[in-house]
């Protein structure tokens, strides 16, 4: 993999997140973290699987890296937290994948519309389940460090 495999994926996700940026109504300096958090995410995403790690752990992998930064960027901006995660793992989204499993369902091709289904959600499940896990101890490490300063 050459520096231009991650490059133009890397940079057309930073500027395709910063649609969905716009999308989410962010201005100026959530923006511009926002776009950013979608170039992290597909070159998060191009390291593990250059790593030979296989698409779905790759794809979760990358969903608690992005989405451990957008914990720390809601903190600090003081902004939801989905501000952040949500348009910044849009570019791991399975568009094609969903396309494709669309089209075996249609054309009433049942071995590749399973396949493809259980690709597509297993893609799905990895983002979900990456956004969980960082979310789940993000608010159990909030509240503990809140009742230790209050006891």
């Amino acid at each position: 993999m050459t520096l231009l495999d991650f490059l133009i994926p890397v940079v057309s996700s930073l500027i395709g997140t910063l649609g969905f940026g716009v999308l989410f109504n962010a201005h100026g300096k959530k923006l511009a973290l926002i776009s950013l958090g979608g170039g992290l995410c597909c070159f998060f995403y191009l390291a593990f699987i250059w790593l030979s790690v296989n698409e779905i752990l790759s794809c979760l992998l990358s969903s608690i890296l992005v989405s451990i930064y957008a914990e720390i960027l809601a903190r600090r901006i003081k902004t939801p937290v989905s501000t952040f995660s949500i348009p910044c793992l849009v570019p791991l989204i399975p568009g094609s994948a969903l396309y494709y499993s669309i089209k075996f369902a249609l054309s009433s091709d049942l071995m590749s519309f399973i396949s493809r289904a259980t690709h597509t959600l297993s893609i799905a499940a990895a983002l979900s389940l990456g956004v969980i896990i960082v979310n789940t101890v993000a608010r159990h490490f909030g509240k503990n460090s809140v009742h230790t300063l209050h006891e």
